[in-house]
């Protein structure tokens, strides 16, 4: 399968307005009242939906029920008066709706789609369905300006609007730790999500091709046992598909009862080795304060001679 040509959507300007919703978990308004804030500081005008406080009564771990969930994501895709949609929270259930989504209105309408985590599921939908740059980024519950003043949330805030209002839409990540049995820099489409969603929709029509691609990963308290699964699955479904890199970001908190917390990092680079493609580790996209926004389908360039990644526009 070959790459398709990626819409970037246009940039956000002032005024701009971001549809807020919650396809996957529920959130209380205490939430993601400091998110909202924060992007009315940046010039935008946010736009919730009802649905964004649904709750499913008798799944409670969902956002309202899958015909309420996926009427709300719908109608923001194909609305022409969002410029962005950015969901409240991860959790679980955005998998569920992919069978049934329509990406007319998004090719007619392009906008930003950010999020991470369980959000992962829509935006391989977006990539592999529509054809859209979308971002791998923080979800409305994590930006919070009364949190800006960490220092790693205040950096990927940063960088979120910068990547939004175009800015920067091409930058390189240095101080990468890159394992390669050769120097020449490799290249591909960045495809950017969370482990655990990845391998789930290994074996549906909705994960494109990873074939040839830059592979970024992260995910979070998944034990030493499950991660050694997940990169296995990896393996045995990719054996004659490999991207031609992955890149890992953060595991927090998937250290288990054989694996200590110190050599997570090597662990999960020496999993991620099997697969027989470069690695590099140490990238900044997690489930803490450091979440750098990625650019979900441009180029990428992984340059051993330089510990860096590099993605620009295709």
């Amino acid at each position: 399968m070959t790459h398709p040509h990626i819409t970037l959507p246009p940039p956000l300007t002032h005024g701009a307005r971001i549809g807020i919703l919650s396809p996957s978990g529920p959130v209380l308004h205490t939430h993601i009242n400091a998110g909202i804030k924060t992007l009315q500081s940046w010039g935008f005008e946010p736009v919730v939906d009802p649905q964004t406080f649904a709750r499913n009564p008798s799944r409670g771990y969902l956002a309202g029920d899958d015909a309420t969930r996926l009427h709300a994501l719908q109608t923001a895709l194909d609305s022409p008066d969002l410029d962005a949609i950015m969901f409240s929270r991860g959790g679980y259930g955005a998998m569920r709706l992919l069978p049934h989504l329509d990406a007319t209105g998004i090719k007619t309408y392009p906008k930003h789609i950010i999020g991470f985590s369980d959000i992962t599921a829509i935006l391989m939908w977006c990539y592999h369905q529509a054809n859209l740059m979308s971002v791998h980024g923080p979800v409305v519950k994590s930006l919070s300006k009364e949190e800006n003043n960490e220092p790693q949330r205040t950096e990927s805030a940063h960088i979120l609007r910068k990547l939004l209002t175009h800015e920067r839409i091409a930058f390189t990540q240095h101080d990468l730790k890159i394992s390669t049995p050769h120097t020449t820099p490799v290249s591909g489409p960045v495809i950017a999500g969370n482990l655990s969603l990845i391998q789930a929709l290994l074996h549906t029509p909705y994960l494109p091709s990873l074939k040839g691609c830059i592979l970024i990963l992260e995910d979070v308290t998944e034990p030493d046992y499950r991660l050694d699964r997940l990169f296995t699955s990896l393996k045995l479904k990719l054996q004659h598909d490999l991207p031609h890199a992955i890149v890992l970001g953060s595991f927090l908190a998937c250290d288990g009862v054989y694996i200590k917390p110190e050599q997570l990092e090597d662990y999960i680079h020496a999993l991620a080795l099997e697969l027989g493609v470069p690695v590099a580790s140490n990238y900044p996209t997690s489930h803490g304060p450091l979440n750098h926004a990625i650019p979900v389908g441009l180029h990428g360039t992984l340059d051993p001679t330089t510990h860096s990644l590099h993605i620009s526009p295709l």
